[in-house]
């Protein structure tokens, strides 16, 4: 079974002007897959609009740097990891202002900690 920790980065300069900064919630905190399974990891956004926000994931395995594994543009568009690129199913609900991550077939080798990360550049910076 792998464990998939999850946290929640934002980035420090990112702000709404004449708002409060946004608030990541990440879910859950740690996720136990069985091997072959898909993990579903989410981070519900408030006092910004996950539409008009790009979003990057990361992560850190054990005893490793963490590293870029995807980013998740505002128009739909996906870039990712060319190591776990057929694995994951990144989507925005916006009924509920939540971006999901799915790492389908998690292997062993994904135990890791996961990072979701709302930039500065996002739309609602502007």
């Amino acid at each position: 079974m792998a464990s998939l920790t999850c946290w929640t980065v934002t980035d420090r300069d990112f702000s709404l002007k004449g708002s409060a900064d946004p608030l990541l919630i990440q879910s859950p905190t740690l996720e136990r897959v069985t091997e072959g399974h898909p993990a579903r990891l989410q981070c519900s956004m408030e006092n910004a609009n996950v539409s008009r926000t790009d979003v990057h994931w990361y992560r850190q395995l054990p005893g490793q740097q963490r590293e870029w594994i995807l980013t998740h543009d505002t128009n739909g568009r996906k870039t990712d990891h060319e190591d776990v690129n057929q694995r994951l199913q990144p989507s925005r609900v916006t009924s509920n202002n939540t971006y999901i991550l799915i790492l389908r077939r998690v292997i062993v080798s994904d135990a890791a900690v996961y990072l979701f990360i709302a930039p500065k550049h996002g739309r609602d910076s502007e």
